[in-house]
């Protein structure tokens, strides 16, 4: 499994449930990491499901939302890693390589916190922002996955 997130230089995730800025750059990288070449499985928490993806599914990529009324932690990583080795029309090919699906994290706070240690790979991306949030996210000193930074924008406030 893999773990995508986004901090500002300040290392905040969020304020008040949502993430504290746009980066329409980020969310490209986003996009094509978490995508890949057979699509991609998402396991994510309630708020930042309903808050940031506002209840919808990412195309191109499965999400398996972990919180009340949803997915029990357990049968969500069961059910991601399952999901990930079912890539279509390689169900019967026994002459071809394994091919499957990544998992990624994807959020929030306690479920990159309850998961990180089945992650061999960080991807983080700075949001050049100095702002103050409520949630952080820091990298433990004994994570021994690899760990990849990328560093993007944040947008401009549109004010009307």
């Amino acid at each position: 499994m893999k773990l995508i997130v986004a901090v500002n230089h300040k290392e905040f995730i969020g304020k008040e449930g949502k993430m504290m800025w746009r980066s329409k750059e980020d969310f490209k990288h986003f996009k094509k990491l978490t995508t890949g070449t057979y699509g991609g499985i998402l396991i994510v928490g309630k708020t930042t499901y309903e808050n940031d993806l506002k209840g919808k599914e990412l195309p191109g990529r499965e999400c398996i939302v972990i919180g009340t009324n949803y997915h029990t932690l357990k049968e969500g990583v069961e059910k991601a890693i399952l999901k990930s080795h079912l890539v279509p029309g390689l169900e019967n090919s026994y002459n071809s390589t394994v091919r499957y699906k990544d998992i990624w994290i994807i959020g929030g706070s306690s479920i990159y916190q309850q998961l990180l240690p089945l992650t061999t790979e960080i991807h983080m991306s700075v949001i050049n922002n100095e702002d103050e949030g409520d949630v952080k996210f820091e990298i433990p000193n004994n994570y021994r996955g690899k760990v990849y930074q990328y560093f993007f924008d944040c947008d401009p406030i549109m004010v009307s």
